[in-house]
């Protein structure tokens, strides 16, 4: 993919904050509230086949759990997304409320799409398990990179 960067870092109090960011030629959702809330149905769905229906998304009053096979233990459980939306920038972000992958409550996940890029990023989030950069850090890296591919895909249809 045409930019394409990554990177991550460990806070002092074992927070992760990761961003994986691509150059866009052309937006790919429209500069409005609808369009970003479609980035986060866009990454939910990315998370669904990246990981070949092993890891579903339930929403339930706009709040959203990463399930395994659809079912219990709830893997990842996010708040009621905050979207944004203006001529410079688009954004969908969800607050990390609890999971069995979570160490405790904290944190964003956010999508975010500008002029020339497209971000998603991870703030402030205090993993469970102590190898998040082996096992659930490659798993975010990897369903962004498909996230984007299949964004970019979807605005040239």
């Amino acid at each position: 993919m045409e930019g394409w960067e990554s990177w991550q870092r460990r806070m002092p109090d074992g927070a992760i904050d990761s961003e994986q960011r691509v150059a866009l030629q052309r937006p790919v959702v429209e500069r409005s509230l609808a369009g970003a809330e479609q980035l986060g149905r866009a990454y939910w769905r990315a998370v669904r086949r990246a990981t070949a229906s092993l890891v579903r998304a339930r929403q339930q009053d706009g709040a959203v759990e990463l399930r395994l096979l659809g079912r219990a233990p709830v893997l990842l459980r996010f708040g009621p997304p905050s979207l944004e939306a203006s001529n410079a920038h688009v954004t969908c972000s969800y607050p990390i409320v609890g999971g069995f992958l979570t160490g405790r409550a904290g944190g964003e996940l956010a999508f975010e799409q500008t002029a020339a890029s497209l971000r998603s990023t991870i703030r402030g989030f205090s993993p469970r398990i102590a190898f998040y950069g082996r096992l659930q850090g490659r798993a975010h890296v990897a369903i962004s990179r498909r996230y984007f591919q299949e964004l970019v895909a979807e605005a040239r249809e």
